[in-house]
């Protein structure tokens, strides 16, 4: 596939992905991640899927709820069925408590015609 054509994909599902999260649409977060996700929080957290997703879900329904903005710095396909992309997350809570900022890591994989994420790195 064209690496430029995967650039616009990715960048896509992430937006979308920013959107939900703003929303507070839980389900619509949930969709963006494949059963197989794993994330690596804050360098040295391991959390599996299950773990991840009940912490978003916390993180969207709590008092302590934040609004996300992700930017993307780039895209690249490791193949024709996975992409990397890397930027940095921005959270600003709600409550206008000090925004923070992480560098982030993410992978898709293609399944099904449509790109899932299967790993996140923060």
């Amino acid at each position: 596939m064209d690496e430029g054509k995967v650039a616009v994909q990715i960048r896509q599902r992430l937006a979308a992905l920013q959107s939900a999260w703003n929303r507070a649409d839980v389900s619509a977060v949930i969709s963006e991640y494949d059963t197989s996700f794993f994330a690596v929080v804050e360098s040295n957290c391991h959390q599996e899927r299950a773990q991840y997703l009940d912490q978003a879900r916390q993180s969207l329904s709590g008092t302590d709820c934040y609004r996300i903005d992700l930017d993307v710095n780039a895209v690249r396909s490791l193949g024709p069925e996975h992409a990397m992309a890397n930027g940095c997350v921005r959270a600003s809570p709600v409550s206008g408590n000090v925004e923070t900022a992480r560098f982030f890591t993410v992978i898709y994989k293609r399944m099904d015609g449509e790109w899932k994420l299967i790993y996140a790195h923060t």
